[in-house]
């Protein structure tokens, strides 16, 4: 599987809370410090660097290198290696699609591009995200109980203040490293047993491109890319595992999603309505989605007469594009729009993500990645048979 590692997505809204540095809450000089970097990062125009990123989980230690070039509104090359032969890819955005190149394979795969290069980072680093998106850091506080200024690093040659989530959820932290002009020049995060770091160097910003430096230039005997089958789809984690997903046994967000079909759904109805459901997070753009939907959808059809269902939710796309591979995937399953905000009230912070809910509203299982085996399980003990 092209098991894609994802930053964390930081995706709450602001607040400051204004206490003494000493008591281990937020200061104002985090805040400063924070506001200049959102400031800073806002006024760029391109950008370049290459960066590290260390993810590490359980047994499991990989190395990502990254090169990136960003210009506004939306022109990208990151291209990326490392230990695990699923890394070499080269993503380009032209401005009006962006191809993703998987190296190893020599195949393709291509989607609209956001106006904004809202969809770029979700194949790049963290660092690429706040360029095309600054407000991710001004939505960082709320992640804990505000930011704080802990001290400095030396990051790559580089004096860079260190600022901390304070309080963040149990089993969680998040560190950013910010340099004298306020560019993010690193992350720290952990999410219970994932630990990331990423260290940035040989940063340049606002350098002028030549626009090849985005064009797609497709390689001799390249091949748009092909689903993988159930084989390959292996589990991320168990659903007791901490994650950093909403926990086994609370009660499941209740939410108004549109579907590609034109209906309006409240998520506690559906659950209702059913032994069981499973709410999936996905996007077009996400080899791993592209590998479970179908085994989903042959799940789907299996067993929705025998009370299960399964709303897919696309995260990021828009409506025309989630049609063009509904339709040509030929998929039964009903397909969520506008899912940004729920992924967030369902704490997704990578794809695919998937909970199985009990006619209660309560989650039964929750799974970074796709665990068929244990979505089956978990049916079952909801009564599908």
């Amino acid at each position: 599987m092209k098991d894609l590692i994802k930053p964390l997505i930081l995706s709450l809204a602001l607040s400051f809370l204004i206490i003494t540095s000493q008591s281990g809450t937020a200061d104002k000089l985090g805040e400063s410090l924070l506001q200049h970097s959102v400031e800073s990062t806002s006024h760029l125009q391109s950008i370049e660097f290459e960066v590290e990123v260390h993810t590490k989980v359980r047994t499991k230690d990989v190395i990502r290198n990254v090169a990136v070039k960003l210009t506004r509104p939306n022109f990208a090359r990151v291209v990326s290696s490392g230990t695990d032969r699923s890394m070499k890819t080269t993503i380009t955005s032209d401005g009006k699609q962006m191809t993703t190149l998987f190296r190893e394979d020599n195949q393709f795969l291509r989607s609209s591009v956001d106006l904004n290069g809202g969809n770029i980072f979700t194949l790049g680093p963290v660092e690429a995200a706040v360029f095309f998106n600054p407000d991710l850091m001004n939505r960082l506080p709320l992640m804990g109980k505000g930011i704080k200024r802990i001290g400095t690093q030396l990051i790559n040659g580089v004096q860079c203040d260190v600022l901390k989530v304070i309080s963040p959820p149990k089993g969680s932290s998040f560190t950013i490293y910010t340099g004298p002009d306020g560019l993010l020049r690193g992350t720290s995060t952990v999410n219970g047993e994932t630990v990331q770091e990423s260290r940035v160097k040989k940063l340049h910003s606002n350098s002028v491109f030549a626009s090849s430096v985005f064009a797609w230039n497709p390689p001799a005997g390249v091949k748009p890319y092909e689903e993988k089958s159930a084989e390959v789809i292996l589990p991320s984690h168990a659903p007791d595992d901490d994650n950093g997903l909403l926990k086994v046994g609370a009660k499941a967000p209740n939410l108004l999603i549109k579907t590609l079909g034109g209906a309006s759904i409240q998520l506690a109805e559906l659950f209702k309505q059913n032994k069981a459901t499973l709410v999936n997070f996905w996007f077009v753009g996400c080899p791993p989605c592209r590998e479970e939907l179908p085994h989903l959808n042959k799940m789907y059809l299996n067993l929705k007469s025998k009370g299960f269902t399964i709303i897919a939710i696309n995260v990021q796309d828009d409506k025309p594009e989630i049609a063009k591979f509904w339709k040509k995937s030929k998929f039964s399953i009903p397909a969520g729009l506008n899912g940004g905000s729920v992924a967030q009230s369902y704490q997704v912070s990578a794809t695919p993500t998937n909970y199985v809910v009990g006619n209660n509203g309560k989650i039964l299982a929750a799974y970074l990645g796709y665990d068929e085996q244990g979505i089956r399980a978990a049916v079952l003990r909801a009564g599908v048979k």
